[in-house]
C-alpha cells in the first residue's frame, strides 16, 4: 500500500474507493476461503467444492465477525481502570475461542447438509417399518449387485441413498444392517462406494432377510420367554421364509431384473 504505484492508482477514482474497499474485505476472503479449503480436505469424504464453499461463506464471516468484535472490545478494555480487567480479557479470550470452534463446526454441518439435502428431517429418530426395510434392502442388494456383475464402477454410497423416496437417513440405517451381516462391504480409495461382501451365487434372499430383521440390540432378547403358541408360530414363519427363499439366490434376482429390462 506504501508503494509509489499503488498510491498513483489509489489517487485515481474509482480505484482509489475499490482498492480501500478491497483492503477491508480481503480478510473475509482469506478467511472464507481457508474455511472452505479445510471443509473439503479435512472430512473423510467427498465433499463438493460448491457445498464447501457455502460453509466457507457462513463459517469464515461469522469467524471474521468475532473476531473483529473481540479485537475492539480488548482495545477498548486498555482504558478501564479496574486493577482486574485483565482477567476479564483472559477469560473471555477462552470464551472467544470457544465460540470460534463452534463456528467451525458450524460451517461444516452447514456444507453437509448443503450437499445431502436429504438428510435435514424433522425426524429425530427415523426408523424405517419391518416392511420399508426388507423392500428397500432387497432393492438396495440388486442394484449394488447388479452394477458389481458389469463392467461398471461400483455404486456410490450417496447415489443408494438417494435411490428411493426415503430419506437418506432411513436408508443409511438399511445399509449398515446389511454391512453388519456381512452382504455389503465398503471399498474404493475414499471408502464411498458398495460391493456384494459375498459373490451374487453365494448371497440368498432368506439372508438378506435375517439381516435386515436383525438388530444389534436383539441379542438382549435372545431367550425371551414366549407363551408356546406365540413361539411355534415365530418358528414356523422363519421356517417358511428359510424354506421359500434359501435357494432363490441374488444372482437370480439380477437375471430377473435384466429379463424385464
Amino acid at each position: 500500500m506504501n508503494s509509489s504505484l499503488v498510491q498513483s492508482i489509489a489517487s485515481i477514482e474509482p480505484f482509489g474507493t475499490v482498492i480501500l474497499m478491497m483492503t477491508k474485505l480481503m480478510p473475509f476472503f482469506m478467511i472464507i476461503l481457508t474455511f472452505t479449503m479445510f471443509y473439503i480436505l479435512m472430512p473423510n469424504t467427498r465433499v463438493n467444492f460448491k457445498s464447501a464453499l457455502v460453509g466457507g461463506v457462513v463459517g469464515g464471516s461469522a469467524w471474521q465477525a468475532s473476531s473483529i468484535l473481540f479485537t475492539a472490545f480488548v482495545v477498548n478494555s486498555s482504558k478501564y481502570d479496574a486493577i482486574y480487567s485483565g482477567f476479564a480479557v483472559g477469560i473471555l479470550l477462552l470464551i472467544w475461542l470457544y465460540v470460534n470452534w463452534l463456528i467451525l463446526l458450524l460451517g461444516s454441518s452447514i456444507a453437509f447438509y448443503h450437499q445431502h439435502e436429504s438428510h435435514i428431517t424433522k425426524e429425530q429418530e427415523l426408523d424405517p417399518s419391518p416392511e420399508v426395510s426388507e423392500k428397500v434392502g432387497l432393492d438396495i442388494m440388486v442394484n449394488i449387485a447388479r452394477r458389481f456383475e458389469s463392467t461398471e464402477s461400483p455404486v456410490l454410497q450417496v447415489d443408494i441413498e438417494h435411490l428411493h423416496t426415503i430419506p437418506a437417513v432411513a436408508s443409511r440405517k438399511i445399509i449398515d444392517k446389511l454391512i453388519a451381516g456381512g452382504l455389503l462391504i465398503v471399498a474404493g480409495e475414499k471408502a464411498d462406494m458398495l460391493v456384494p461382501g459375498h459373490s451374487t451365487d453365494q448371497i440368498s434372499v432368506a439372508q438378506i432377510l435375517r439381516a435386515l430383521r436383525g438388530h444389534e440390540s436383539m441379542w438382549k432378547y435372545k431367550h425371551i420367554k414366549l407363551s408356546p403358541e406365540v413361539s411355534d408360530i415365530a418358528d414356523k414363519l422363519h421356517q417358511d421364509i428359510n424354506k421359500s427363499f434359501d435357494n432363490v439366490l441374488l444372482r437370480d434376482l439380477i437375471k430377473a431384473k435384466q429379463i424385464n429390462s
